[in-house]
């Protein structure tokens, strides 16, 4: 058995404003989801991800806990989400007046908006401290991570956000070099104007499409933030979005681009279509193109929104982009239940009338379902997911520009393709501070890897033959999990988290007859600080 342990302490955590947008592993967010999956905070879109900071205060200002409908625990669980964001809540209330939630705000949190708010900057950090024995690349077991952040705000239309990460043990698949014996990125910096009907990002953020508890098939909480462009068209019931991202660059394998340079720029251009139906029943559909090449810059057509990527590809001979759709759907239903779901289609092959058609369909799907206050037990949040990700899925057969890779790291589904996963997660809130968490799944995952080659083993068949293969391909690794997770929040100041989970594996490392046990341990302690620069006016 191998034991695992690691020690996080997480000093000057700034969480910032405005429509700065929370980052996927932000502590409120599985308190968000339990309100959302009960029907309270409905107007927050799980479809799109990472929440923003501004709609998240809001959902909440819009509650009122004098109707009885939430227990004293839920009421705790809401006041905490309310210091949190506080000075979103104060934004709100000078500007909307104040309704519902103002008298909570009051006698909760003991703080009224005086005067009428025209420039606000909070700046801040967080770092990490600890002891990590994950990493198996530096002989450094010493783990350190701090990251300075600003932002500038105005009213609730205009923000610019700032946030560095410097730390000294690169993870795995880390792209990047060490100076100084320190690696650095900015992990956001972005301009970010929104409106009623418009709304307009320039710069790095993080991008995430898709309601999946363990990750998503699109753009997942697994990528690396994106430098992109980001414009959305309409309002909540039906939105028309389109982005386009410069990804990192990688080396050119194919013959063609061989003798012009030994690297190829890569870009990923969408567009998305979603409806929402009275915040019960949402939909989305969306397409994507990834394209490249030694020398290439942007393709225009690809950046017009209005077109069909398919068919421009198929017409233009010199393209060849990886092209992927994508249809996802979130219904709510009484009884605090929830059904959502991922279909991602990467490449079908109709008829086997020629050789290359006997390639398997690559395409993924994800289906789960969430339960809050599971048979009457009050502050409970049961989710059941399975996912399965075809073999070959985001891979592509020429060139490594075109696979669906970012920064060394699957832009969609975290564990990659060629697997299927149960997973099953109880979450029962004990009180308002202490959340306790147990988890069971199963992960069959076979060989290969979207960085790997593209098996092309059905090229060996005739048509007459025909080909199948079983799925997972290869020989299956199997990994059965299951652990705790304990989260205590004092107050607005930090938190204590720990996470205890084994995994028991069969065929380790996809080698037949390898099976091992791993232990895994992890706890940190969250402190949080920040600091805000205000000008106001009476």
């Amino acid at each position: 058995m191998k034991l695992k342990i690691l020690f996080l302490l997480l000093l000057f955590y700034s969480p910032l404003f405005s429509q700065e947008s929370m980052q996927p592993y932000h502590w409120a967010n599985a308190y968000i989801d339990y309100f959302i999956v009960r029907g309270d905070l409905d107007s927050i879109n799980k479809l799109q991800r990472p929440f923003k900071r501004l709609a998240v205060a809001k959902a909440l200002l819009k509650l009122d806990l004098d109707d009885g409908a939430f227990s004293p625990k839920e009421k705790g669980m809401l006041k905490l989400l309310l210091r949190e964001f506080e000075f979103e809540g104060k934004q709100l209330i000078k500007k909307e007046g104040g309704s519902g939630w103002l008298g909570l705000m009051n006698k909760a949190m003991q703080f009224l908006g005086k005067g009428k708010k025209n420039i606000d900057m909070r700046t801040g950090a967080y770092s990490i401290l600890g002891y990590d024995t994950f990493q198996k690349n530096d002989s450094s077991l010493a783990t350190f991570q701090f990251n300075p952040n600003a932002t500038f705000a105005w009213q609730d239309i205009l923000t610019v956000h700032f946030n560095l990460r410097l730390f000294n043990n690169d993870p795995q698949n880390f792209a990047g070099n060490k100076i100084g014996g320190m690696y650095a990125f900015t992990e956001q910096g972005y301009l970010d104007i929104n409106t009623e009907w418009l709304g307009i990002k320039f710069g790095r953020d993080y991008f995430q499409l898709g309601p999946g508890q363990t990750g998503q098939l699109l753009f997942s909480d697994n990528s690396r933030p994106f430098d992109m462009y980001h414009f959305r068209l309409g309002k909540s019931a039906v939105q028309f979005t389109f982005w386009g991202m410069a990804l990192d660059n990688a080396a050119t394998t194919g013959t063609q681009d061989a003798h012009f340079a030994n690297y190829a720029r890569r870009y990923l251009n969408g567009h998305r279509l979603s409806f929402n139906i009275a915040n019960k029943y949402r939909f989305a559909f969306s397409e994507v193109a990834l394209y490249g090449g030694a020398n290439r810059n942007w393709d225009f057509a690809f950046t017009n929104p209005f077109l069909l990527y398919f068919s421009q590809d198929r017409n233009n001979g010199n393209s060849s982009a990886n092209i992927l759709y994508n249809f996802e759907w979130d219904l709510y239903f009484e009884n605090d239940f929830e059904f959502y779901g991922e279909f991602l289609w990467d490449d079908f092959h109709f008829g086997q009338t020629k050789k290359e058609q006997l390639e398997p369909n690559e395409f993924g799907i994800i289906s789960g379902l969430k339960w809050a206050n599971l048979i009457g037990i009050n502050g409970s949040l049961l989710n059941f997911e399975y996912v399965q990700v075809r073999n070959r899925t985001y891979n592509v057969r020429d060139d490594y520009w075109g696979k669906y890779l970012h920064r060394n790291r699957t832009i969609g589904y975290a564990l990659g393709n060629n697997l299927e996963r149960y997973f099953l997660h109880f979450n029962w809130w004990a009180n308002a501070e202490l959340k306790i968490g147990l988890n069971a799944g199963l992960i069959r995952q076979g060989l290969g890897s979207v960085q790997g080659i593209f098996n092309t083993d059905f090229e060996n068949h005739s048509t007459t033959q025909g080909y199948d293969e079983p799925f997972p391909f290869g020989t299956v690794e199997s990994d059965i999990q299951s652990g705790i997770n304990l989260y205590y929040r004092s107050s607005q100041f930090g938190h204590l988290e720990l996470d205890i989970k084994n995994h028991q594996y069969k065929n380790y490392q996809n080698i037949k007859g390898q099976n091992t046990n791993d232990l895994q341990i992890r706890f940190s302690l969250w402190l949080q600080w920040d600091y805000i620069f205000k000008e106001n006016k009476g």
